[in-house]
């Protein structure tokens, strides 16, 4: 197998080269809350970084005759060599908006250039011709995408346009707007890769297939254990750091491979997962920026800390909340962790539970912070399903500041507002809970009859398991709807056993004269239906009419109860 390879920067991979994308490559797939989002956030951790360093975008294959050639076909790297064609046409339209044309066109070479017979060549080609991908980002044509993959090309392109005008809006003037994309086409420019180049096709592919399934990478937080271990100072007779080591990881059970990435983004960045510990590194070599960490022995303190509220924000147990009678408080994590099945959360309740541990914000902060987080999330995750895009980062940065402000009332406050500008809309609301239904979303339903009915009675215990759910029209009824919102009230369990089990509400109950809507209401302790079965009993009837005009007030009653921010 004869190979070559050569760290390369991408000036170097766009200068008078053409990469040559087969018909047999899958279609431009990056999409912009995935991979793009990533990519910028490296490249703005780059980009504002001041000692630069690298950035490493990860090893390149081709097939051509040598690692000198000036054609390639491409192998392994297509998704990055056009996301960076998408970017360097970016800089340029940026240029020409700023009215300098010189560097736009000096930029603009790196995309295209002319051959010896002056023939103009593109620096990546492919076989099928793509128009979309050709003039929108190599000749800055103003045309419209059509097929998924140049809608993914359109999205990254306005992606990476929004985040730059971001940053030149922060700029005074044009002179300063003009240098920082100079600067931000130098840092593209200096981006890092390795190309490694083969002659012979599968010998191309066998190194492609090499790298993309090397084995088991070391996680960061391995990578972690061994800085702390190889940093701490021991004292004779302490077996540390082992045995507080053995402690989080004792924390953590099978939880442990997310963890220190929420704890960083908890306290210092959100970061992905494959640059983590990279940055920690940076991080912790840098002494200017290292404030919160000043050794190794604080640092193995902290995550200490951290992995035991992780145990109880990942895998949360009343039992550990009995003791100061908080239940509520558990009650509220188990909804948004477990019943919303959110996870983006994390770095933010890192931060949230160590102050208050701390005393920094007392219990009354604590409940209005999970009651707005719990509202939130239950209308735009549980409900309407919206993708909690962004939310990691956001969530990370709001950890931070709780972390280092003293207002922190600001900061909730701040949040609030945050989340309550994406709150989606009632009739968005109204689409997804109008389906709601006993077969598939049982606990939901039993969370937001729990709801409506905290709001009469605050003592009620908030476990779904000591509650039932009953149909008002018996399943036996054949009602259209009969397993619906609309058609379902919490009920004590021993009255659906005893009293209500398969019978119509203005039956008689069996040996009595009583009707079984009379003995419900006379017996149930719940507020909220005692009123229900009260104005059910005053209209005599109950069909499948009722059932949807119960559904939509459920609906509305419920939407202005957790949008209330």
């Amino acid at each position: 197998m004869k190979i070559d390879s050569k760290d390369f920067k991408v000036k170097d991979i766009f200068s008078r080269r053409t990469f040559r994308i087969p018909d047999y490559q899958r279609d431009y797939a990056w999409v912009v809350d995935e991979e793009v989002s990533t990519f910028w956030d490296d490249f703005n951790y780059y980009l504002e970084s001041k000692s630069k360093g690298n950035f490493f975008i990860g090893p390149m294959v081709f097939k051509g005759e040598d690692i000198n050639s000036h054609q390639f076909e491409v192998i392994d790297g297509q998704q990055r060599l056009i996301t960076l064609a998408i970017f360097v046409s970016v800089i340029i339209e940026f240029f020409q908006k700023h009215e300098r044309q010189d560097l736009a066109d000096g930029l603009k070479q790196y995309l295209l250039y002319k051959d010896e017979k002056n023939n103009e060549q593109l620096v990546i080609e492919t076989v099928e011709p793509h128009p979309f991908f050709q003039k929108r980002i190599f000749h800055g044509e103003d045309v419209r995408p059509t097929k998924p993959s140049e809608k993914l090309i359109e999205q990254t392109r306005i992606f990476l346009f929004q985040k730059i005008e971001t940053l030149l809006s922060e700029k005074k003037n044009n002179e300063d707007r003009i240098a920082l994309l100079e600067e931000i086409r130098t840092c593209v420019f200096d981006i890092d890769t390795v190309v490694i180049v083969s002659s012979d096709e599968t010998d191309a592919f066998t190194i492609f297939e090499t790298i993309n399934t090397r084995g088991r990478d070391l996680s960061s937080l391995d990578l972690l254990k061994n800085y702390l271990f190889k940093n701490f100072v021991p004292k004779a007779g302490i077996m540390e750091p082992k045995e507080t080591w053995k402690e989080i990881k004792n924390n953590l059970g099978q939880h442990s491979g997310s963890f220190f990435n929420r704890f960083w983004a908890s306290w210092i960045v959100k970061v992905s997962e494959n640059k983590l510990y990279r940055r920690f590194a940076d991080y912790i070599r840098d002494s200017n920026k290292n404030k919160e960490f000043p050794d190794a022995e604080f640092l193995l303190k902290q995550l200490l800390t951290a992995s035991r509220i992780y145990k109880e924000i990942t895998k949360p147990s009343i039992d550990s909340w009995k003791k100061d009678k908080l239940f509520h408080v558990y009650s509220h994590i188990r909804n948004i962790g477990d019943l919303f099945a959110l996870k983006v959360h994390f770095s933010f309740f890192l931060a949230l539970f160590e102050e208050f541990e701390k005393k920094n914000i007392d219990i009354a902060l604590l409940n209005k912070t999970l009651l707005l987080m719990e509202n939130f999330h239950f209308i735009f995750t549980h409900i309407v399903s919206s993708r909690p895009s962004g939310f990691d980062s956001k969530y990370s940065k709001f950890a931070i500041r709780l972390r280092r402000e003293t207002n922190k009332n600001k900061v909730i406050e701040d949040l609030r507002k945050d989340l309550l500008g994406k709150l989606p809309t009632q009739d968005e609301y109204a689409e997804k809970f109008k389906v709601l239904n006993f077969l598939e979303n049982k606990n939901t339903i039993k969370f937001i009859l729990l709801r409506l009915q905290k709001d009469l009675d605050s003592d009620i215990a908030s476990d779904f398991e000591l509650h039932s759910l009953d149909h008002l029209a018996p399943k036996s009824a054949g009602t259209l709807g009969v397993h619906n919102i609309g058609n379902l009230i919490l009920l004590e369990k021993s009255l659906n056993e005893e009293v209500k089990k398969d019978h119509k509400l203005f039956d008689t109950l069996p040996g009595s004269t009583d009707l079984v809507i009379d003995v419900l209401i006379n017996k149930t302790k719940y507020l909220t239906t005692r009123d229900e079965l009260i104005a059910i009993k005053k209209k005599g009837k109950w069909d499948r009419t009722e059932i949807d005009a119960r559904r939509d007030e459920l609906m509305k009653k419920t939407f202005n109860l957790f949008s209330d921010l």
